[in-house]
């Protein structure tokens, strides 16, 4: 997961990739390159795996606004983010 986003940022797709560990739970945080367009979605995303009653389980957060407000909600984005405790 880790080299596919690396070599997503080298492409241009992400403009962020960095291991983050939320409530104990390593995992891949990852951040959109600016878009095309104002209106676009840009997005803020985790994904880890953990073990839950017994099965390996991929976890995905996405937090998300269109590109034209991402800078002025990025801080609110991060701290929901890093406020966010999964169960593992």
């Amino acid at each position: 997961m880790h080299e596919g986003a690396k070599t997503e940022k080298k492409n241009g797709k992400y403009d962020e990739v960095k291991w983050l560990e939320l409530g104990g739970l390593r995992g891949l945080e990852f951040r959109q390159s600016k878009q095309e367009r104002p209106d676009d979605i840009r997005r803020l995303e985790w994904q880890a795996y953990r073990t839950y009653a017994g099965q390996t389980q991929l976890v995905t957060m996405i937090l998300s606004t269109n590109d034209a407000d991402f800078s002025k909600h990025q801080d609110e984005l991060y701290a929901i983010m890093y406020s966010t405790k999964p169960v593992h």
